[in-house]
């Protein structure tokens, strides 16, 4: 992730593409990270302001976030890129480190389509193959167990009654 400020345009068109939580998917496959700093004015008084971070990630064209951790999928080759607090596998990297760059979800591909929950993640595959990991606590990764999962797991349909 760059440090650098990000400036926009207000006055132009919008540049912004989807806005989901502290983050933003521009036109051109960039992603913002907002957040809030600390400056110091001449008097020596302290203040928040808001912080725009470019992550430093290839042209995303979808965005996901979701209980602090974030998912973008890669224009080039619709595989994950994911980061965050990592505290129950959601990033799908296989640990519980947490990230602040993007890291590529392991064991997955490409993906159609995904979304990121509390703390857990799901996607599509190309072949409608539908695979979820991270927190597990109450059976929301859908493969029978409450066990977290730290790479993609298949979800299982339940028998029919």
């Amino acid at each position: 992730m760059s440090s650098r400020p990000i400036s926009l345009d207000f006055d132009t068109p919008s540049p912004l593409v989807e806005l989901d939580g502290w983050h933003a998917l521009l036109a051109d496959g960039s992603v913002l990270r907002a957040s809030f700093g600390v400056t110091m004015d001449a008097s020596g008084s302290t203040r928040s302001v808001p912080v725009l971070a470019r992550i430093a990630l290839d042209p995303v064209d979808a965005l996901a976030t979701g209980g602090g951790g974030a998912c973008a999928r890669l224009a080039s080759d619709s595989t994950l890129r994911c980061w965050g607090p990592n505290t129950s596998g959601e990033l799908g990297d296989g640990t519980v480190m947490p990230r602040s760059g993007p890291v590529a979800v392991v064991d997955l591909g490409r993906v159609r389509t995904f979304d990121v929950g509390y703390r857990h993640a799901c996607a599509v595959t190309p072949s409608g193959e539908v695979r979820c990991w991270g927190l597990n606590d109450t059976g929301q990764l859908g493969d029978g167990t409450v066990v977290p999962r730290t790479r993609p797991v298949r979800v299982t349909a339940p028998p029919l009654r």
